[in-house]
């Protein structure tokens, strides 16, 4: 794979989940539904105001054998493991299966000729690993420090 597509798709992946604003003229407002929610709503409110000790005594009977009732089992979907990091003001998730360590840099050695999002390098167990800035591989401005 060529640096530069490899470099789109690491891009493409850390691009923050963004949902389209739906259409104004698409919403219609359902005033009937709520006529006969407020209608529902105004007769439970009634049934309440029979008190007595029977209907209390019945009204938490079904209750309990609804509470009792065993949960059903949930479904799942599919699951990602994700390390989420903070660039500026926003938060991005990357899969795991992406990233190969997390660590704190102690000694970084800068490298020449390299794109500004290139820090440097640095020895991890004996292996010279680069070191990237995501903030500046993605043109994310910096937040503000408080």
């Amino acid at each position: 794979m060529h640096k530069s597509s490899r470099n789109l798709t690491l891009k493409r992946k850390l691009q923050p989940i963004r949902r389209p604003a739906p259409d104004p003229g698409s919403r219609q407002f359902d005033w009937e539904g709520v006529r006969q929610q407020m209608k529902a709503s105004r007769a439970s409110l009634l049934a309440l105001d029979d008190d007595t000790p029977e209907a209390l005594a019945q009204l938490w009977q079904q209750r309990a054998v609804q509470l009792a009732q065993p949960l059903a089992p949930e479904t799942t979907g599919e699951q990602l493991q994700l390390i989420v990091i903070r660039l500026g003001r926003e938060c991005y998730g990357l899969e795991v299966q992406y990233v190969r360590d997390v660590a704190l840099v102690r000694s970084l050695t800068r490298v020449p000729r390299v794109p500004p999002w290139v820090s440097g390098v640095v020895t991890q167990r004996g292996h010279i690993v680069s070191v990237l800035d995501l903030q500046r591989f993605i043109g994310v401005e910096a937040a503000p420090r408080s």
